[in-house]
């Protein structure tokens, strides 16, 4: 849940985030910006990495064939 709260493109305060999430999700009690603060600082960076490399790089090179470089496009101009 943590990872997902960071990785929303939020517009409202963190706060008012969290309190959505916790009504979204039943739950009768809140979490402070304290409280979602040293948790994100526990998480371990290897996790984005590895999303990344799951949901972009694997994606995007798993078919050499189709992929358009630079110079590929700039043969057409």
């Amino acid at each position: 849940m943590l990872l997902i709260l960071i990785l929303q493109k939020g517009l409202k305060s963190i706060q008012l985030r969290l309190n959505e999430m916790m009504m979204f999700m039943k739950y009768d009690e809140s979490i402070s910006n304290s409280a979602f603060t040293q948790a994100r600082i526990n998480l371990d960076y290897h996790a984005f990495i590895e999303l990344n490399q799951k949901s972009v790089v694997d994606v995007m090179y798993e078919d050499d064939s189709e992929i358009l470089t630079y110079q590929d496009i700039s043969s057409f101009v």
